[in-house]
């Protein structure tokens, strides 16, 4: 159960991260 609930959150991060990382791509594109 550890292993699964580690990689869970791990997985969410990542995705947390990959939002961030489209916001700033997004936010560069409107400056350009």
């Amino acid at each position: 159960m550890h292993l699964t609930k580690s990689s869970v959150h791990s997985n969410i991060k990542r995705r947390i991260n990959a939002m961030k990382d489209v916001r700033k791509i997004c936010s560069e594109q409107q400056l350009l």
